[in-house]
């Protein structure tokens, strides 16, 4: 299972995404701005739930119109052990969220022809 997690990179952050992340995350802002300011993760999900990944990108979407300089994570599944986070674009973001969406709409088109 791969696991998709942000950071932003601010040594000051704003008032505006710190509503954004306590409301996306349940966090108190202290815990928040206590997370951007050691760049730890603010938000993890699972990378293999369409709809998880969308509230993520929503989330994303909301911090960058507030200027904030979100990163993205995804996890290597086959890592020993631990799980290793790798640096991802935004738009290799999106690919993989309509990549899964299709998967996801072959496997119902496929369960449709077979209960025919």
């Amino acid at each position: 299972m791969s696991i998709i997690a942000i950071t932003i990179a601010s040594a000051n952050p704003s008032a505006r995404y710190l509503s954004a992340i306590k409301k996306y995350s349940g966090l108190g802002f202290t815990e928040v701005k206590n997370k951007i300011q050691n760049n730890n993760y603010l938000a993890e999900t699972d990378g293999d739930d369409p709809d998880k990944l969308q509230e993520l990108k929503s989330l994303i979407d909301d911090l960058t119109k507030s200027g904030a300089s979100v990163k993205i994570f995804d996890s290597d599944p086959y890592a020993e052990g631990v799980t290793q986070f790798e640096e991802i674009s935004y738009e290799e973001f999106i690919k993989n969220i309509n990549r899964l969406n299709e998967i996801l709409e072959e496997i119902k088109d496929l369960d449709d022809e077979l209960s025919r």
